[in-house]
């Protein structure tokens, strides 16, 4: 097993040290996590966010707070991760599937994702306005179809 630290700037860049010491050596880092990385090729690494003493953190950006962040199990092939996450306000726990693997996992959907759902204040809106997205590329794919068979 091997240890390394990341830590997430704000900007959303990462950098890997050997230890936390060096990560919190670094002023611009937001977010500190512990990669423990197994000797077996088949387990993927995994992640802990953590505090700047090493200390297991719940993570949290406004009334949004991750509960769990569930592994991905060695034989998957798409890596996916099934995410609670709580509405602190409602005391509801949702869950989602996020697909990206590793370290840009934080920084590519889960920290945008709390900050979306931060800035919509809800995770009920929030639904909508994602099922409202997906209409609308829906409506415009249906258009295109349209128009070529139009063209025809």
């Amino acid at each position: 097993m091997t240890t390394t630290y990341f830590g997430i700037l704000a900007d959303g860049n990462t950098i890997e040290k050997h230890t936390l010491s060096e990560v919190n050596d670094v002023s611009e880092v937001e977010y500190r996590l512990k990669c423990v990385k197994s000797d077996a090729w088949a387990n993927p690494p995994t992640f802990t966010i953590i505090d700047v003493k090493g200390s297991y953190l719940r993570f949290r950006i406004g009334n949004f707070e991750v509960v769990n962040i569930e592994e991905e199990s060695p034989g998957s092939l798409g890596g996916s991760k099934n995410v609670l996450i709580k509405e602190l306000n409602t005391g509801k726990t949702h869950s989602t599937q996020l697909e990206t693997r590793g370290i840009e996992f934080f920084n590519r959907e889960l920290l945008p994702l709390l900050h979306k759902l931060n800035e919509i204040g809800s995770w009920t809106m929030y639904e909508k306005l994602e099922e409202l997205d997906r209409a609308n590329k829906e409506i415009v794919r249906l258009k295109k179809a349209l128009a070529d068979c139009q063209s025809k």
